[in-house]
């Protein structure tokens, strides 16, 4: 089994003051082995490569799970948008239908007024406003 320094670190208290713990141990091999650095300075925690790697990976998915979050949020986000667009396309659909059928409408009322109606003008014209008023009562239609 190859050793490798790595961290984390940890600070090793002054020793004698009450409550406090005992050193930090670290293995070294198969025997153990006392670390007593200078009261209050950084001690280096020799661990084996097999715990090394493990800590990496722990490292990489704790990386992956906060991306896989940002992306779960910025993929509702983008969801809320689609539907947000969506809705002001349908408006948009809507208000051209209506402005449609009202330029229609204008039409046939100003043949009429000027004296050269289509035969079925009357029909025509209660067809346009029924359409008119259900496109303004319903407009996600």
């Amino acid at each position: 089994m190859r050793l490798v320094p790595c961290q984390p670190t940890i600070r090793v208290p002054r020793y004698g003051s009450s409550g406090e713990s005992e050193p930090a141990l670290g293995v070294a091999g198969d025997r153990r082995k006392q670390l007593v650095p200078p009261a209050g300075q950084v001690a280096r925690v020799i661990m084996p490569v097999d715990t090394v790697h493990q800590a990496k990976e722990l490292a990489i998915v704790a990386l992956l799970d906060k991306a896989k979050g940002a992306a779960k949020t910025v993929g509702e986000k983008a969801q809320e948008g689609i539907k947000t667009g969506q809705k002001k396309i349908d408006e948009t659909k809507t208000k051209r239908h209506i402005n449609d059928l009202n330029r229609k409408l204008g039409g046939i009322v100003y043949l009429q007024r000027t004296g050269k109606p289509p035969a079925n003008a009357d029909t025509e014209i209660e067809r346009l406003v029924g359409e008119i008023t259900k496109a303004h009562a319903h407009p996600e239609e």
